[in-house]
């Protein structure tokens, strides 16, 4: 959105990023958005990150055995790699990449959404609250909103109501 122009400010309800999380995968094809959006391939694998390339993926039975096994990446003719990596150290070098790219100020943490509404004007207006003080913040305006915040999304709750997540389309 940045590159398109947009103005972007991004409102994460933690107060402090922390390194939480366990081991992920990122398909080749995440590698590929990851590339194209201008983040270079060292800063998750080589000399600054520390995501391995992976080439396989194994399945075993909780016991330990031997299923099957799946060549990812470049072994199965991607043209970019799967890597592995700790999720958090995934998280932070995203992270330091939109503050590099937004601004420091453009990363607002302690901000836990609240509630949206259009605006006569036709703008967005949204509600937050200090993650921890629960004290309100003052209304931001916008001219769109993209709701990142899970499966349990507030953002879409507001937009289509409290029901889970449902397939919209097809079978």
């Amino acid at each position: 959105l940045h590159r398109a122009g947009a103005d972007v400010t991004v409102y994460e309800a933690a107060p402090e990023l922390k390194e939480l999380g366990a081991g992920i995968n990122i398909q080749a094809v995440a590698v590929g958005v990851l590339l194209d959006l201008g983040i270079p391939l060292e800063k998750f694998h080589g000399e600054e990150g520390d995501c391995i390339l992976t080439g396989a993926v194994e399945y075993l039975t909780p016991e330990g055995f031997f299923i099957a096994s799946e060549a990812v990446g470049l072994k199965a003719g991607a043209p970019h790699p799967q890597l592995s990596a700790h999720r958090a150290k995934f998280h932070n070098v995203l992270v330091t990449e939109c503050r590099r790219l937004l601004g420091e100020e453009r990363l607002v943490l302690s901000s836990r959404f609240l509630q949206l509404e259009r605006a006569e004007d036709g703008q967005v207006v949204l509600h937050f609250e200090n993650s921890t003080t629960k004290e309100k913040l003052p209304p931001v305006r916008c001219d769109f909103v993209v709701g990142a915040d899970g499966l349990k999304s507030r953002v879409r709750g507001q937009l289509l109501g409290d029901g889970a997540p449902r397939k919209m389309f097809g079978r």
